[in-house]
């Protein structure tokens, strides 16, 4: 059976917002995690503030090393169809918990793909100048949740 934190830790549960985390040990990824897979993770301790990353081309490789290096004691993964996808929810995450992450610097995209973070400000601000003046469209009201 797979050694699973404390779902009942409610400190644990909201700084991650889930109840699968595991044990970050390599015998457990290997067991969990399939070869040669696309996706992203999540590693968590409760002494340091979570990292998010993701693997492009092998996530078990990913986490066995994170696993050696000892840099988390739990971690949480999903694998994804393809290098843009694991992309995209590597920046969803980073973007939902930005100030609690340990990550310094925005999720970089994959080398040879062009693909923009369809998360940060800049990139909604785009498709509305390229419109031409007066389209329907810029009649919109604002979502009063977005950040200003």
């Amino acid at each position: 059976m797979a050694e699973l934190a404390d779902p009942h830790d409610e400190e644990l549960v909201h700084a991650v917002d889930t109840h699968r985390l595991y044990r970050l040990t390599p015998w457990l990824v290997r067991a969990l995690v399939p070869t040669q897979r696309i996706g992203s993770y999540l590693l968590y301790s409760p002494s340091i503030p979570p990292y998010i990353g993701r693997s492009d081309v092998c996530l078990r490789r990913r986490l066995l090393r994170h696993a050696y290096n000892r840099r988390a004691e739990f971690f949480t993964f999903d694998t994804h169809w393809s290098q843009g996808h694991a992309y995209t929810m590597e920046c969803a995450v980073f973007h939902a918990l930005h100030p609690q992450l340990s990550n310094l610097i925005h999720p970089d995209a994959p080398d040879h793909l062009d693909i923009n973070c369809p998360f940060c400000r800049d990139q909604w601000a785009l498709p509305r100048l390229s419109r031409p003046l007066g389209h329907p469209t810029e009649r919109f009201v604002p979502n009063p949740r977005s950040n200003p």
